[in-house]
């Protein structure tokens, strides 16, 4: 049974909808969070040398999981969050905190036992952040009737960051395993039963843009958008999704999400759930080649395509500006120009990954209506464009050369 949260809890859920990105840097678009929330932060440490070490696909899974565990525990996803490759950040109201924070813990601890990876969790106080008059703030944004994306705002978002990551003041924000027993999330509804989307144009890039410091926000972030027009056309001529081929994975591909269903990397388990997982697809499978009117958790199997298009988060704001474009080599060295003329000119800041395809890592929230397919760029995508953007900022000038991935 849902739990109805206190009316003061209940902030988010109850703003109004912008319908457009372009309102998404509209600064009227955005409320202050109340003093009483608090920013959770997670991220995999050391995640540029796991994904050097080939892992990206893992590292994006352990960045995903707390997502799909605190939906189940809030029994919808209806709260703000923005992926970030290999973590995420949420804001969360005082009711909803303290159920959250074994559910993290739990989260952290099937991350280790099943990927040998370290997710840091760290729990912000807004009010923290506000005493140092660091603001955050938030639009509500209606992608799909199935999808509603948080765009945050403010340099507190940022420094949430920081404090988590920072080795002495972060002690007082993190979160360990201790902080809950073993077995408390729920993963149910976490899917990776795609293949990677080839760009049929040559390139996938992920791109993080934020505003040089001292520069107008918005102002700034228009100029990129339009930038973005000019050499890459509308959003469905570079959603990564919508201009490549959709394939469902072969058995291989589909043992990590196995491992998440049953919390183990081996045994009878395991296997259970893999063989499920296996006959889901092929059902699947079939549905979408016989167009068959088949329906499950709400959906309409002979669409599951068009889903994964329409409930993406392949463009995002939390500060800094994420996408993940599908454009041609060309293209590419058109927008990385004029990225890199603002660059010169003080007013942003920018990484990019290149690659030849996207990842798709999917939430479907078993209990209600809503799902999210995160989308990231394969070889490392956001993870090594913000590597990339941390160098660029503490340099002097311009950024460095692209990080770049092809297929092997």
């Amino acid at each position: 049974m849902k739990r109805r949260k206190p009316v003061h809890d209940r902030f988010y859920e109850t703003l109004p909808e912008i319908t457009s990105f372009d309102q998404a840097l509209d600064p009227s678009s955005f409320l202050p969070f109340p003093a009483e929330w608090s920013i959770v932060v997670t991220d995999v440490v050391n995640s540029t040398a796991a994904i050097e070490a080939g892992r990206y696909k893992e590292v994006n899974i352990a960045g995903a999981l707390a997502t799909m565990a605190l939906a189940n525990e809030l029994t919808d996803m209806d709260f703000p969050f923005v992926f970030g490759g290999d973590g995420t950040t949420f804001v969360l109201p005082p009711s909803l905190l303290e159920r959250a924070r074994p559910i993290l813990a739990d989260t952290q601890r099937t991350v280790r036992n099943l990927f040998n990876l370290d997710l840091r969790v760290g729990i912000v106080p807004l009010a923290d952040l506000y005493a140092m008059n660091l603001t955050v703030t938030v639009a509500r944004f209606l992608v799909s009737p199935r999808y509603r994306q948080a765009i945050l705002e403010g340099p507190g978002v940022e420094a949430a960051e920081h404090l988590v990551k920072d080795p002495q003041r972060g002690a007082r924000y993190r979160i360990t395993e201790a902080d809950g027993e073993p077995g408390e999330a729920s993963f149910s509804g976490f899917s990776c039963r795609w293949q990677d989307v080839p760009s049929e144009r040559g390139e996938t890039v992920a791109l993080i843009v934020k505003p040089a410091p001292g520069q107008p926000t918005a102002r700034v972030m228009q100029e990129v958008l339009s930038l973005l027009r000019l050499c890459l056309g509308d959003e469905q001529d570079y959603n990564p999704l919508a201009t490549g081929p959709h394939a469902l994975a072969p058995p291989e591909k589909t043992v990590a999400e196995a491992w998440v269903a049953a919390r183990a990397t081996g045994g009878l388990r395991v296997a259970i759930a893999h063989l499920m997982i296996r006959f889901q697809v092929l059902m699947v499978g079939m549905v979408m080649r016989l167009g068959l009117p088949l329906r499950a958790m709400g959906k309409n199997l002979a669409e599951v395509v068009d889903d994964n298009i329409r409930n993406s988060d392949f463009r995002k704001y939390d500060g800094t500006l994420k996408m993940v474009i599908s454009c041609s080599h060309e293209e590419r060295e058109k927008l990385e120009q004029g990225l890199r003329e603002l660059s010169q000119e003080g007013r942003i800041q920018y990484g990019i990954h290149i690659s030849d395809r996207a990842i798709i890592t999917c939430l479907i929230h078993p209990n209600s209506p809503q799902e999210v397919h995160f989308v990231d760029a394969a070889g490392g995508g956001y993870a090594l464009a913000a590597a990339q953007l941390k160098s660029s900022a503490a340099g002097s000038s311009g950024v460095t050369p692209p990080a770049t991935e092809s297929a092997q």
